[in-house]
């Protein structure tokens, strides 16, 4: 069933006490401003609270409703009643809320306890007076204990989606990310939220355990957070995270954050010894949290430039970088070391002057990205790091006067395609330096009649030497890791 655009409506039905859908699978309000309760009883006066505006109550039953959307609804405080039919929601899957700007919470403790086996989707875009998702605040004999965790859980949930939301200040109550509550999560995506300060909020109603908070989120394979300006924790206290099966994971225009990730054991020390330098931290992880990370994009800026030691802690295949954060007070370099399994770097909006690249330290990368980095004059590197380039694009760096040196150019033995575009003070692509010899004046790039020649050449011969060096340092990596 579909209510759509109508703007004078104020309720479904005022001739009947009662109404039962027994087979309505699926119910769509959109921008219906005026609606109110989906019952109204005109005969009877309404002993509730005159400001909450609601649309189910105990006069309505929904016993096989699967999907519910609600749009442009602005009188809406909350969806549901005190009092509910206790056959409804029990099989809704999927929860839907956009533009309703008075909306002040969606799910509650009374609608809590039917949806924990089957909400999978949940998405709220829009609502600007949000104070809280689950609100758990409510007084409700679920509370009276710590063991009320497990009411509140949403066992089968899949899919979060919050944007736009900016009253919001975090999205799990503890008591909801707890004890594996989430165990089916696999997507995570917040987005323009101003207020947010937390993901998961401080326990509530309970007292602080002597053991740390542990959130495991074992089926979580993306999480995405965008421009969250007050957004500094993933949870204030200390605490552990676990995310084994997280492949993209990407936080940037979150301007208050100031390290990505931590060790949890060595932040719990420091706060034992009184450095709370936890409180800086977003994840505090335990041991291979991160495992099968592939992608990362983030914000570097003035605290983690010179060093990214969260990249060299994911063993990541491609990494976005946005850079605009980084002023010219900080040192003119950006330095990558230690990334192996790298086969595509994005660098973007940088006011740096160098990208430096230990020996090495990208042997997997096959993509190289620069973008908008006005200052960038140099890539710099030793003659291994870019051996297994195959595709290299540099577009709006107006301070390079060359791409690469002879020095650097002569290791992209395997690049297939070269894109240089809006670098308004190139004079040469490819320059001299101090470490060409007199008499070298030969670049090879890939040709692909050899492809087979060159990848036999490789596992035979080790790119000159390159190999044995790369195979001591994995060496050190596994067992620094």
């Amino acid at each position: 069933m579909e209510l759509d655009t109508l703007e004078n409506l104020k309720t479904f039905c005022s001739s009947a006490t009662y109404l039962k859908f027994l087979c309505l699978n699926s119910l769509i309000i959109k921008d219906c401003k005026e609606l109110g309760p989906f019952i109204l009883d005109r005969m009877s006066k309404s002993t509730g609270d005159a400001a909450v505006h609601y649309l189910f109550d105990e006069k309505v039953s929904f016993p096989g409703l699967e999907e519910l959307v609600i749009k442009g609804v602005r009188k809406l405080t909350t969806l549901w009643h005190t009092q509910l039919d206790p056959n409804s929601f029990c099989k809704l899957r999927e929860i839907f809320v956009e533009d309703c700007q008075s909306l002040i919470h969606v799910l509650v403790p009374r609608i809590l306890k039917r949806l924990e086996s089957s909400v999978e989707v949940l998405n709220i875009s829009n609502c600007d007076s949000l104070e809280a998702v689950f609100n758990v605040k409510e007084t409700d004999d679920a509370l009276s204990s710590p063991q009320s965790a497990l009411i509140f859980s949403c066992r089968n949930l899949c899919e979060v989606q919050i944007v736009a939301c900016r009253s919001l200040k975090n999205v799990f109550p503890a008591i909801v990310a707890r004890n594996r509550n989430l165990e089916k999560l696999q997507k995570l995506k917040i987005e323009n939220c101003e207020m947010l300060e937390q993901i998961v909020g401080e326990e509530v109603g309970v007292e602080v355990e002597a053991i740390m908070p542990k959130f495991v989120f074992p089926s979580a394979k993306y999480v995405l957070l965008y421009n969250l300006p007050h957004l500094r924790n993933f949870y204030r206290g200390i605490h552990t995270s676990k995310w084994p099966s997280l492949i993209h994971f990407g936080v940037y225009r979150c301007d208050k954050l100031e390290m990505l990730a931590a060790e949890s054991s060595c932040f719990q020390r420091h706060h034992q010894l009184g450095m709370p330098t936890y409180n800086q931290v977003f994840f505090l992880y335990e041991k291979d949290s991160f495992s099968k990370l592939e992608a990362l994009v983030l914000d570097i800026k003035e605290t983690s430039c010179g060093s990214l030691p969260v990249v060299d802690f994911f063993k990541i295949k491609y990494l976005v970088l946005y850079c605009q954060n980084i002023t010219s007070a900080v040192p003119s370099s950006v330095l990558f070391r230690k990334c192996r399994n790298l086969e595509t770097l994005d660098v973007n909006d940088g006011n740096f002057e160098e990208i430096y690249i230990h020996e090495g330290s990208l042997d997997g990368e096959e993509h190289q990205d620069v973008g908008d980095c006005p200052r960038l004059k140099n890539i710099v590197s030793s003659a291994l790091s870019f051996r297994k380039i195959v595709e290299l694009e540099v577009a709006n760096c107006d301070g390079m006067k060359h791409l690469l040196t002879y020095s650097v150019a002569k290791s992209f033995i395997n690049l297939e395609k070269m894109t240089v575009q809006n670098c308004q003070r190139m004079i040469e692509i490819i320059a001299t330096d101090n470490d060409q010899r007199d008499g070298e004046n030969e670049i090879t790039f890939k040709d692909e009649d050899d492809d087979d020649d060159d990848d036999n050449n490789d596992d035979n011969h080790g790119g000159g030497g390159g190999d044995d060096h790369n195979s001591n340092n994995e060496d050190v990596d596994d067992n620094a890791t």
